[in-house]
């Protein structure tokens, strides 16, 4: 069940008022712009009832090198969405489906496992935005809808160290303004990419989690979907510090690529880089394990847009400045 409410104050007309990022002014509060609910004792919004019951096999061949898994899975959604002034119901979506799912995954020696797999799945339908000056069926929920996902890929041991590729393709309905004003179905979406990870011990005292992933989203109209990068990438390294036991130094670096603002792809956000530093310190007070924490994120203050969203326009999400968190923490 989702209680909520709304009360956006931008003036009239979302006209909102002039402004700085860099030298913020005070302002009078803006008059309520679009009301929805009740602040006070937030009626229900939207029910929602999932349920679900799979069944598989797995058949093994060549002394278990190859090994095919086929499986079906019942799904039901039922999904009640009601109207944010009065509370009565809108609409009502009772839908259920049987969709298959098949996998592949072949050992061609100790240490190396090839995968492919075909997954159809019914997901619960997006929802309409909420102002009326967009869409003539603010908050509707739509009815669920079936996706299809094909990926394949491959992962490899080394000693230690496991490293994996893969590449995925997702494919479902794609959603947005209709002909009549409504918000609907509209189209395909297809979102694809792929994936490169990395993790283990690279000595008995340092390890590492990393990847990196290039993503290609598309919209109904060709253009890339805002707030997503075509390529990302990320690291993070811990030491234990031999010299003193139970004290272990972490390192993290996060690379974003460029990504679009609006859905007209014609304001895009620069690439950004943050580094965060850290160290714990682990020991026993009595019998009960105690963990000291000490981070800094963004350790060089850089200033960027994390990254982009849309709810009523195009907005962004600011990166938090250098930021030095302390923490203690005993497991009894």
């Amino acid at each position: 069940m989702n209680r909520n409410a709304y009360d956006f104050r931008y003036g009239p007309g979302f006209a909102g008022y002039a402004t700085n990022i860099y030298d913020t002014p005070q302002v009078d509060l803006p008059s309520s712009t679009l009301v929805g609910g009740d602040l006070v004792d937030p009626f229900p919004i939207a029910r929602t009832r999932l349920w679900s019951a799979f069944a598989s096999d797995t058949m093994g061949m060549i002394e278990d090198r190859l090994q095919v898994t086929a499986g079906l899975r019942l799904q039901s959604i039922n999904v009640k969405s009601y109207s944010y002034f009065g509370g009565d119901l809108a609409t009502e979506y009772d839908d259920s489906a049987v969709t298959p799912v098949i996998g592949v995954v072949l050992k061609p020696f100790d240490g190396l496992s090839l995968y492919g797999n075909r997954i159809e799945a019914l997901q619960q339908g997006p929802t309409a935005p909420l102002d009326p000056a967009l869409v003539n069926n603010p908050g509707e929920v739509l009815a669920p809808r079936k996706s299809l996902q094909y990926e394949v890929g491959g992962k490899l041991a080394l000693g230690d160290v496991f490293v994996g590729l893969g590449a995925y393709r997702l494919e479902r309905p794609g959603e947005g303004v209709l002909a009549d004003g409504s918000f609907g179905y509209l189209g395909d979406q297809t979102h694809q990419g792929i994936e490169f990870t990395v993790n283990g011990d690279l000595t008995p005292s340092l390890r590492l989690i990393g990847g990196a992933a290039l993503t290609d989203a598309k919209l109904v109209s060709g253009n890339e979907v805002p707030g997503v990068s075509e390529y990302t990438a990320n690291a993070d390294l811990e030491w234990d510090l031999g010299f003193v036991p139970g004290a272990t130094i972490t390192a993290r670096a996060v690379h974003t690529g460029p990504q679009w603002v609006d859905a007209a792809n014609t304001l895009e956000l620069d690439s950004w880089t943050r580094i965060d530093l850290g160290a714990r310190y682990v020991f026993a007070a009595d019998d009960t394990p105690v963990t000291l924490r000490l981070s800094a994120d963004n350790i060089t203050n850089e200033k960027y847009w994390a990254s982009a969203f849309d709810v009523f326009s195009a907005a962004l999400l600011q990166g938090t400045p250098r930021t030095i968190k302390a923490s203690i923490s005993a497991d009894f």
